[in-house]
């Protein structure tokens, strides 16, 4: 069992690992990324009037909270202005969110493989060559906004499981710097934050504990108050909101035109794909049901206990899989989907979705359990997060889902963990963790050679 326990040891490799993912990624795609015509440009020449002298928001128009591109111009100040000071900036981004979603996900009972493979896949997408990526975004308030996100939701899953109050401190100064940066993210923070100190108070039934939660919360939530308060004091709320924000409800753009972008973005609610969506993802968990039980019955029956014969087994399911898809696309084109379907169902939102609800009936049901309030948590925040691209979750080829579905591909990641553990229980508990692992890491690597871009795809190389 030593090699299936979160020891320190295994726990370090898996952050080595992660982060040896993210350099080799990094290497390979290096410099290829990104479209300066339109937002990686304005990315890249913000910061650089921000040094000159000019005020965000009264001075050059921008749609998002204000805390990137004075970083930005920091880095630009000390470093120099280059390109590679936006790379590294991305790089860090990419690799620190990596690693916040395998930490949130080992609280969650997942074994080392399983919790390992959110990051892969959140690595996998976010280096694919398209007009932008996490790395170069079309906004760093996104890449941004998505690491404070994930920091927030650490730290509230903490807070749900220990209590402690430096874990809210901590969660609270995470969505006031999400608000000063992307607003989805911040919002989202918001809304998980306060389900947590009220659910938290709530059910030990203190009003003290609430105060002093309160206090916690405002001293967190600080820097985004004096932030804004500062701006609105010295340009007004209507030329931020209003006339920069164009997103926010009720204005010009969204009046006219605004229904129709959150359509393109995902925000969709066509009956047909809504029924599909619902089909998929009941589809998936029945492959992985099957599967995972397929694999059990041959480990029993051919008593197989050795990690090497495992690890044999990863092997032979991923191959078994390449060849579906393989002959599927040349045979029947129902079988590549299939397998598409197993490693990122179309229906993904609604698993994340079915996960909130029975994550709050758990909680209401056991008055709080610091389990189920951690799982609400997740299911709330990764819905909410995921609501900008509900219905287009998979990366195309403008991928806006990178920054939004992280936490969703989690919650899939523990559904599937579960659904195998069922799948698996006529095994006992070391061999039925080692197939957990197994078909966690065979979802790992299919995700990676999924996403792997060829040198015929990748972006021009960009020097300026």
């Amino acid at each position: 069992m030593r090699y299936l326990k979160s020891d320190r040891a295994g726990v370090w490799c898996a952050r080595g690992l992660i982060a040896a993912v993210a350099i080799l990624f990094g290497w390979y795609t290096w410099g290829n990324w990104g479209d300066i015509q339109v937002d990686c440009g304005r990315e890249m020449y913000v910061p650089v009037d921000l040094l000159r002298g000019k005020l965000l928001y009264r001075d050059i128009w921008y749609q998002y909270g204000p805390l990137t591109p004075y970083v930005q111009a920091l880095a630009f100040a000390l470093f120099g202005i280059n390109l590679g000071v936006l790379y590294v900036i991305g790089m860090i981004l990419v690799i620190s969110s990596a690693l916040l979603l395998f930490e949130i996900g080992r609280n969650f009972d997942l074994v080392l493989p399983a919790a390992i493979a959110p990051a892969i896949f959140f690595l996998a997408e976010s280096f694919r060559p398209s007009i932008f990526n996490f790395i170069f975004p079309y906004s760093y308030t996104a890449s941004m906004g998505a690491f404070f996100g994930l920091g927030c939701l650490f730290f509230t899953v903490r807070l749900a499981l220990t209590g402690r109050l430096r874990w809210l401190v901590s969660a609270a100064l995470c969505t006031s710097l999400a608000l000063l940066t992307k607003q989805e993210f911040g919002l989202a923070c918001l809304a998980v934050l306060g389900f947590e100190a009220i659910a938290h108070c709530l059910n030990r039934r203190s009003w003290r504990e609430l105060i002093t939660n309160g206090f916690a919360l405002a001293a967190g939530l600080a820097p985004a108050l004096l932030g804004y308060g500062f701006l609105i004091w010295k340009l007004s709320a209507k030329l931020i909101f209003v006339e920069n924000w164009v997103m926010t409800p009720g204005t010009y753009t969204m009046r006219t035109m605004g229904h129709r972008r959150m359509e393109i973005e995902g925000f969709r609610f066509g009956l047909d794909e809504w029924s599909a969506a619902a089909f998929g993802a009941v589809v998936s968990v029945v492959l992985w049901f099957v599967i995972t039980y397929a694999n059990a019955f041959a480990i029993r029956k051919l008593g197989i206990r050795g990690l090497r014969y495992f690890i044999l087994l990863i092997g032979a399911d991923i191959v078994v899989a390449l060849i579906v898809i393989k002959l599927g696309s040349s045979a029947w084109a129902g079988l590549p989907a299939l397998i598409g379907q197993m490693i990122f169902p179309k229906g993904i939102f609604l698993i994340g979705f079915a996960f909130m609800i029975l994550a709050i009936w758990n909680l209401w049901r056991t008055d709080g359990q610091p389990g189920n309030l951690a799982e609400a948590a997740l299911g709330i925040y990764a819905v909410l997060v995921g609501l900008r691209v509900m219905m287009e979750m998979f990366p195309t080829s403008v991928n806006y889902a990178v920054f939004f579905n992280g936490p969703v591909f989690l919650v899939f990641a523990i559904v599937v963990a579960r659904v195998a553990a069922r799948a698996g229980r006529s095994l006992d508990p070391q061999r039925r963790h080692l197939l957990i692992g197994c078909m966690l890491s065979a979802e790992a690597i299919l995700l990676i050679i999924g996403f792997f871009p060829g040198r015929d795809v990748l972006n021009t190389p960009l020097k300026t």
